[in-house]
């Protein structure tokens, strides 16, 4: 009876896995449903293998065994998923981005001097944000440096940006190192 249930138990959670792994990339909420139903699914396939190896050798111990294997091969799978979703709740840098590159390229930017107080952090698992104060050439127009920022940023995956211009002779107020070009 056991093997039975969960025969249809690897059918439901294997279609659901198969229409989930389409867009699992896209959404952390969709990969956590994503990966619920593949282990759903494991566990399913380790009842149904230890079912028919136990009615036919009498062998116990491998319920256990096999119990051991599904909970490594979901810890195994999942670790990816359960990193991420830390980063989010931390507010840590999504691994998606590279900080190194959006300093480079903002720097990059006409009339940007240097660039300090970066924090980068995923807002949803689809919205990036990023704060940081830019000093800029007293010579150009603040409005037109955070339109093209604004601009390679999102080209970076950062949706969301504040920034806060400051003149090339300004000082800031917090001892950070800066990044200069």
């Amino acid at each position: 009876m056991v093997s039975y249930v969960a025969a249809i138990g690897i059918l439901i959670n294997g279609l659901t896995v198969y229409l989930l792994n389409k867009n699992r990339s896209d959404d952390l909420n969709v990969a956590g449903a994503f990966w619920h139903m593949m282990a759903d699914t494991l566990v399913s396939i380790g009842v149904l293998v230890s079912g028919i190896i136990i009615y036919f050798t009498n062998l116990y111990i491998i319920d256990t065994i096999i119990s051991l294997i599904v909970a490594v091969i979901i810890i195994v799978s999942s670790w990816d998923f359960l990193c991420d979703s830390l980063k989010i709740a931390v507010d840590g840098v999504p691994s998606s981005i590279n900080l190194d590159e959006v300093t480079q390229k903002c720097l990059k930017v006409e009339g940007v001097k240097s660039i300090h107080h970066i924090h980068i952090w995923a807002v949803s698992t689809r919205l990036n944000a990023l704060t940081a104060h830019i000093v800029v050439d007293h010579k150009v127009d603040g409005h037109l440096v955070k339109s093209k920022l604004r601009k390679v940023l999102a080209q970076l995956g950062i949706e969301h940006a504040t920034l806060e211009l400051e003149g090339a002779n300004e000082e800031c107020t917090a001892n950070e190192a800066c990044c200069h070009s």
